[in-house]
């Protein structure tokens, strides 16, 4: 795949920063999926978010960017105590996912001895991922109280809600509800399951999305290499889209190949 001429297609779109309307994160590219949440652009009449929350969400990422954990995550608390909107409770699952990540990796392998502060640093990110599955579980029971027919960005953030917490089969289930209608969703939906699952449809479905420009195709076309022992090429991939683009998505995957390199190498 030559994925290289699909960067630099997607370096000369629309580089206007754009602000995500459901989960506040600011990127550079104007693209249809934000670079973080995975939320699309489709935004139905009940999903909107208002703009303290929005202005709050926002302060949250300045402090995961900052590194400044605690802050994130007091502020992210705020947020969960009062939060129902499905959209929201959904972002608020990534964002703890986030935060989790960050945390897990900043294990220093280099100490010596027990490594007291290591079982500290596991203990904590164990918790929060605890938490954000608690609010995927409470995103996919508040998309699912809402009646039917729902409209296909609700079923969208259920169906990414299941692939967060590991739940392929009812994540299908979701893919195969979601309209028809909605190419561009569709086709995502379509390429994070394939690669996910590791499905052979993988490959022709990451290329369709690189053909939309779209920058998270790069994450997944970067896992699926990952997962298929091609951890170099995924790397570079990452590498090559960041020159264009931040991905925040990518995250966990660019440290998880870090570590492999370093420790099986």
């Amino acid at each position: 795949m030559q994925y290289l001429n699909y960067i630099k297609q997607m370096s000369k779109g629309n580089v206007n920063e754009a602000t995500c309307s459901y989960c506040g994160y600011k990127q550079e590219l104007n693209s249809y999926f934000c670079t973080f949440c995975e939320i699309g652009k489709d935004v139905a009449k009940t999903s909107t978010i208002d703009a303290t929350t929005l202005a709050q969400l926002t302060e949250v990422h300045n402090a995961i960017i900052a590194e400044d954990l605690e802050k994130a995550e007091g502020k992210l608390e705020a947020l969960a105590s009062k939060a129902t909107n499905p959209y929201l409770l959904y972002v608020i699952g990534v964002l703890f996912k986030q935060i989790s990540d960050i945390a897990y990796f900043g294990v220093d392998y280099t100490l010596k001895g027990f490594m007291p502060e290591n079982a500290e640093t596991r203990e904590k990110s164990l918790r929060i991922e605890a938490k954000s599955k608690e609010f995927f579980y409470k995103a996919i029971y508040a998309a699912e109280s809402v009646p039917e027919p729902k409209e296909g960005q609700l079923l969208f953030i259920e169906f990414l809600s299941y692939l967060h917490l590991d739940r392929f089969p009812e994540a299908k289930n979701l893919l195969d509800k979601i309209p028809e209608s909605n190419k561009k969703m569709k086709e995502y939906a379509e390429m994070a399951y394939a690669v996910e699952t590791n499905s052979k449809q993988a490959e022709k479905a990451i290329e369709a999305m690189l053909k939309e420009n779209e920058p998270n195709a790069f994450y997944y076309l970067a896992k699926y290499l990952a997962k298929n022992q091609k951890a170099n090429e995924a790397e570079r991939v990452l590498k090559e889209t960041e020159k264009a683009v931040k991905l925040p998505i990518a995250y966990r995957l660019k440290k998880n190949i870090e570590f492999a390199k370093v420790n099986y190498e």
